[in-house]
Order: C-alpha cells, then sequence, then structure tokens
C-alpha cells in the first residue's frame, strides 16, 4: 500500500506540473518556432509519460489510467506516449515517417540544412527537430485534468483504506516509513 500511495502521490503532482506547463505554452502564445517550444513540451511529454513506463521502484500506472473511453483523451494519451518513445526519449530517425508536424505534411524528422558562406569560413545550420503542434495542447491539458482527477479518487479511497487498517490521527507522516 506505502508503494501505491506513493505512485499516485507522485503521479498526481506530475500530471499537475504538466497540465501548468502546457497551459503556460497556451496561454504565452510561444510559437513551435521558439527555441524555448521543444525543450518544453519535451519536459512535459517526458513527465507525463514516467507514469506509465516501467521502472524499478514505484511501478507503473494501469487501469484505469491507460483506458478512455473519450476518444480524443485516448488519441492524447497514445500520442504522447508515441512521441516519448519515438521523438523524446530517443532520436528515432524514422518517426519521421510516423510523427506528423501538422495534418497536411509529415515531418522531416532531423533534416539538417547548411548555408556555407562566401568567406569560406562562416556557416549557418538549422534542423528540423519534431515536436508536437500547439494544437495538441488543449486536449492534452484535459487529459492531465483527467488524470489528476483519477489520482485524486484513488489516493482518497486508499488513504481512507489505510487509516481503517491502524490507528493514524492527525498528523504528518513518512509514506514507507510511519504510513502505512
Amino acid at each position: 500500500m506505502g508503494k501505491q500511495l506513493k505512485r499516485l502521490c507522485i503521479a498526481d503532482i506530475s500530471f499537475r506540473q504538466e497540465g501548468q506547463l502546457a497551459q503556460y505554452i497556451v496561454e504565452t502564445r510561444l510559437d513551435a518556432a521558439d527555441l524555448k517550444y521543444g525543450p518544453m513540451i519535451a519536459g512535459m511529454i517526458v513527465t507525463y509519460a514516467k507514469n506509465f513506463v516501467e521502472n524499478a521502484e514505484l511501478g507503473t500506472l494501469r487501469k484505469p489510467f491507460t483506458q478512455f473511453s473519450d476518444r480524443a483523451m485516448y488519441e492524447a494519451h497514445h500520442t504522447a506516449m508515441i512521441v516519448r518513445h519515438k521523438v523524446y526519449a530517443h532520436r528515432d530517425l524514422k518517426a519521421g515517417l510516423e510523427f506528423t508536424h501538422d495534418d497536411k505534411e509529415l515531418a522531416e524528422t532531423y533534416e539538417v540544412r547548411i548555408r556555407l558562406h562566401d568567406d569560406g569560413i562562416g556557416y549557418g545550420a538549422n534542423a528540423l527537430l519534431p515536436d508536437l503542434p500547439p494544437d495538441f495542447l488543449p486536449s492534452f491539458i484535459k487529459l492531465c485534468e483527467l488524470q489528476h482527477t483519477r489520482t485524486k479518487n484513488e489516493l482518497n479511497a486508499l488513504v481512507k483504506t489505510v487509516r481503517n487498517l491502524g490507528e493514524y490521527s492527525a498528523g504528518d507522516y513518512v509514506v514507507g516509513r510511519d504510513f502505512p
């Protein structure tokens, strides 16, 4: 129960973090061409996916966090997990075949263009790094809100169960040491 309590508390915090970051990107209208956009999206997606990727200590979230009756929520979760694995955690060069920048064309993932200057010394380079488009963010914000609600509900039920198993008065406890 202690491990489950830790997993849910950490997941709850991360769902709120990435939801807030996505909301910030939307509210500030951060352009996808801005150099800060990619790292912010990467951090947001990796933080979300940590809750669902195997680890030795806390384990992963499973049902109900991986089931969705709403198609848009399923798509947001599925997309986040795919781009975590193929774009943000690993620079999968084949990701361009699967990853779409927008509805019209596939991204030319990791295409690098270089311009040499006439002086024989100078150059300029640019690389197309794939990122989720800004129009993904509203559904991702809703997904984070849904997952936060789920963690809150599971935590409430778990804490109630733990309190029924022992004598825990109001106070502060360290999970795994003195609770449960």
